[in-house]
């Protein structure tokens, strides 16, 4: 009883399905993993027959071993296909035994994985890069796939069925014969280098990699060689291009020991390939050159350092460094150096420098010289213009002298004689505050200060200067240096110009000597416009 409870126990937690039936092939018993499979609850499944969880192909194969094992009380083991309750059809192998009252038990394995790894095995052969061969015991093709097919010029029907010899030339016959008679039988893999013959006689190098298999037949897996040794054939040509390249090509290790030296290598260091090899960079690059070289892991292009030659002479090099890595374990192994000897080329390209800025100051003067001269001629055409007001002849100066100056702000005025005052014409740069002085008084002014003295005052520092009116306007504005330039005509005082600048720019204004040229046109032109 205990032993039947363990037994049912057993069965109910299976990871099989497991289902029973009488000899009429009613159903007597399913367990739960056979219900999920299907999708039926167990008391449905109880109403049905085997018939009806099989479809038709499987049912004739379950008949067929019915009557060749089940009779004969013999237990069998083939796969067929199951009809769940909404259609879906899964593959499974079914284990059936039975049982002396008639009736039989089946145990069922799901193989709907294992079928469709079986279906991705079969596509990875069939697109293999290589050619797959299979044989039996005799060594008659059994399968070959499509590239095989490609490589021999032969369809499948023109391979399954004969011999493997029949592909191969006479001494790779003999190879095969002697591989097979040594490792094979050893049930020993074996790689080896074989000459196959296509459909219209021509000679295919290949790699063979044979494995015996269980039956006594072998798969074989095939490369074809002629790519590989057409790339031998290229690497010759290339080593021989790096050889000879007109570029110094230097291989060396992790610690700056040279492992190649070219011939153009040669001709720029002076050095022969036995008197540098194993030797360090430092026999010509210095020493905290080299500590980059070696330690950067990535590319650097053109980078340019010095070095010397073997007869002691100095000369500029322009290098591209590449590191080179071991793939497997992804480290830098080496380092490849593509040098060029840029001493000459330095030396012309300093001289052409410095004749290209000579001549491009002469050129910068020029334009300079040009927009000052187009300032003068404007405003002197303005002044002959009697339709021209003061105010647009003021706004044309102040927008003038920030362009010529590049000051942050300049304040145009006239001077009143009636009231003793400086009113302000244009100005540019300063705050709607700064509105608020627009009339400035004349007495114990800068410009009355300026205008004693016959020349420009230059005030690096407002903040320093008591007599500025405007100190506070000033700091808002963030300027700190000043150039006031009184404006006179025939003695007389006519206005004044006051350029500003932040500290950044103080000393432009007062190393600009046109400016106040300019303000002598300046105020001929406001004299006469008054």
């Amino acid at each position: 009883m205990v032993d039947s409870i363990i037994y049912k126990k057993l069965v109910e937690h299976m990871d099989e399905a497991v289902c029973m039936s009488d000899k009429n092939e009613n159903t007597l018993y399913a367990n739960p993993k056979f219900c999920k499979l299907l999708g039926y609850s167990e008391k449905e499944i109880l109403t049905l027959s085997t018939w009806d969880f099989v479809d038709e192909e499987s049912r004739k194969r379950m008949e067929r071993e019915s009557t060749q094992k089940r009779k004969k009380w013999e237990s069998s083991r083939y796969s067929i296909n199951l009809k769940t309750k909404s259609g879906e059809i899964i593959p499974i192998v079914l284990n059936g035994t039975p049982l002396p009252d008639g009736s039989s038990i089946g145990i069922m394995t799901d193989i709907r994985k294992t079928k469709r790894q079986r279906e991705i095995y079969e596509q990875l052969i069939e697109h293999m890069d290589e050619a797959v061969c299979m044989t039996n015991s005799n060594q008659e093709v059994v399968y070959a796939n499509p590239k095989l097919c490609n490589l021999l010029g032969k369809t499948s029907q023109e391979i399954v069925g004969f011999s493997a010899n029949s592909f191969l030339d006479k001494e790779s016959q003999k190879l095969v014969a002697h591989v097979d008679e040594k490792e094979r039988k050893k049930w020993k893999s074996s790689s080896y280098s074989i000459n196959i013959v296509t459909k219209l006689w021509n000679v295919i190098p290949i790699t063979l990699n044979g494995t015996p298999l269980p039956g006594g037949g072998t798969i074989g897996i095939m490369t074809d060689m002629r790519e590989m040794k057409a790339k031998e054939e290229n690497e010759k040509v290339l080593y021989n291009a790096v050889q000879y390249s007109t570029d110094g090509i230097v291989i060396c290790d992790t610690k700056g020991d040279i492992t190649f030296w070219n011939k153009w290598a040669q001709m720029i260091f002076g050095m022969k390939h036995d008197e540098v090899i194993q030797k360090n960079l430092s026999l010509f690059f210095l020493k905290k050159d080299i500590a980059q070289i070696i330690t950067d892991s990535e590319v650097i292009t053109k980078y340019e350092l010095k070095a010397k030659h073997k007869n002691k002479s100095k000369m500029d090099i322009s290098i591209t460094q590449t590191p080179i890595l071991d793939v497997k374990k992804k480290k830098i192994i080496s380092y490849l150096l593509i040098c060029r000897d840029i001493t000459n080329h330095r030396k012309i390209e300093e001289e052409i420098e410095s004749k290209y800025k000579k001549i491009r100051e002469v050129y910068e003067w020029i334009g300079i010289i040009k927009r000052q001269s187009d300032y003068i001629f404007d405003l002197l055409e303005m002044f002959e213009n009697y339709h021209y007001d003061t105010k647009s002849i003021g706004d044309f100066i102040v927008t003038s002298v920030i362009m010529l100056t590049r000051v942050d702000a300049c304040a145009l005025r006239v001077y009143d004689k009636k009231y003793d005052n400086l009113r302000i014409v244009s100005s540019f740069g300063f705050s709607e505050g700064w509105e608020g002085k627009s009339t400035l008084k004349f007495k114990k002014s800068l410009i009355e200060k300026a205008f004693k003295n016959r020349t420009p005052l230059k005030i690096m520092d407002l903040n320093k200067e008591p007599l500025h009116q405007s100190l506070s306007l000033a700091r808002k504005n963030n300027l700190t240096s000043l150039l006031l330039i009184p404006l006179t005509c025939k003695w007389k005082l006519v206005g004044s110009l006051s350029l500003y600048t932040k500290a950044d720019k103080k000393l432009e204004i007062f190393e600009n000597e046109f400016i106040e040229r300019y303000a002598k046109i300046i105020q001929l032109v406001l004299a006469n416009s008054l």
